[in-house]
Order: C-alpha cells, then sequence, then structure tokens
C-alpha cells in the first residue's frame, strides 16, 4: 500500500507546483514582449506617418473584415483621419505594455498607446489601450480597447480571457503629452 503524504508534505508540494507553475507563466510572458513591442511600434509608427497600407497589417483582422476587407479599411482610415479638420498628429506611440496572458488562444495583451495632438492651435494629450492578439506570440494586431468597437470587444476578440481587463482612456486639452505622463497613473 502506497505511503499517504503527511498535510504538511502535502501543502509543500502544492505549493512548489504553483510556484514553479507562475514561474513560467512569468518566463513566458516575458519571451512575448519584444514582439508585442516591435508590433505595437510598427502600427503606432505607421499611424504617424498616415501609412495606412503598413497600419492595416497591424490592425485586428476583424475589425478590417467588419470594414469590408483590407482595401476599405485603407479607404476608410484615410476618410477619418482626412476628416479631421484643424488637427494634427504630433505624436502617437505604444507606451507601457501593461498585461501579457500567454496561455490564452489566441494569446492576448494590452498596450497604452500614447498621444498628442494639436486641435486648432491647442495641445492635447491622452491614454488609450490597445488589445493585441496573437496566435503564435511573433505576431501581433490590435484594437482600440476605449472606442465603441472595444465596447464590444467579444466581436473583435471572441475568445477574449475574462483577466484583460481594460484601464479607463484618459484625454487631456491644453495640455502636453510629457506633462499628462509625469503624474499618469492607469485607472480601472
Amino acid at each position: 500500500m502506497p505511503e499517504m503524504l503527511h498535510p504538511k508534505q502535502l501543502c509543500g508540494a502544492l505549493l512548489l507546483m504553483i510556484i514553479s507553475h507562475t514561474g513560467r507563466a512569468q518566463a513566458d510572458s516575458a519571451s512575448l514582449v519584444p514582439y508585442i513591442r516591435a508590433a505595437a511600434d510598427s502600427m503606432t509608427a505607421a499611424f504617424s506617418r498616415q501609412d495606412f497600407k503598413a497600419f492595416v497589417n497591424y490592425s485586428n483582422p476583424r475589425l478590417v473584415e467588419m470594414l469590408g476587407g483590407r482595401e476599405s479599411f485603407i479607404n476608410f482610415m484615410e476618410s477619418q483621419v482626412g476628416a479631421l479638420k484643424g488637427m494634427r498628429f504630433n505624436i502617437v506611440r505604444a507606451g507601457r505594455i501593461l498585461r501579457v496572458i500567454p496561455g490564452s488562444q489566441p494569446m492576448q495583451c494590452i498596450v497604452e498607446q500614447w498621444l498628442e495632438l494639436d486641435y486648432q492651435g491647442s495641445p492635447v494629450a491622452g491614454v488609450s489601450h490597445l488589445i493585441g492578439i496573437s496566435d503564435d506570440g511573433k505576431s501581433w494586431t490590435f484594437a482600440d480597447g476605449n472606442s465603441d468597437a472595444g465596447n464590444n470587444i467579444k466581436l473583435l476578440i471572441p475568445g477574449i480571457s475574462p483577466l484583460l481587463v481594460i484601464p479607463k482612456k484618459k484625454q487631456v486639452f491644453g495640455v502636453k503629452l510629457d506633462s499628462l505622463l509625469k503624474d499618469y497613473r492607469t485607472v480601472y
């Protein structure tokens, strides 16, 4: 008959399993960060250049489909940005990576998006949040988690993890981005 483990031994074994699993999840998350950073930086750089042919490569595929496919998406982005009369984008940049969920399918993350623009001669600064997905951990696509599409995020990411909590967007008129980021705290 097998020998039974003492409750203290059992607790110790369980704790060891939890710690090793947590360490593996952190290592998995850390290995994804360079790929997330590269894709988010490429996406925001493409937007800054108004290169929507490159931008679409980093946009959530379901969103692209919902807007009629690749060419329709590009035309939509060009018309939306073109309609922003009196507005000039000064800074569009990926910020901190707030959350990475490596074990989900698809893998998911939240990345801050930092923005500074001039609107009719006044600065406007903001922090919004991109929701990233990847099937392989190397190629990432994003959707704005704080937009109307973000409110219907389950349409864009049917298997969205309940662990992926989207922070609130912050937008301040009359302030430059560096001033906003000095005191900025993520609020959920």
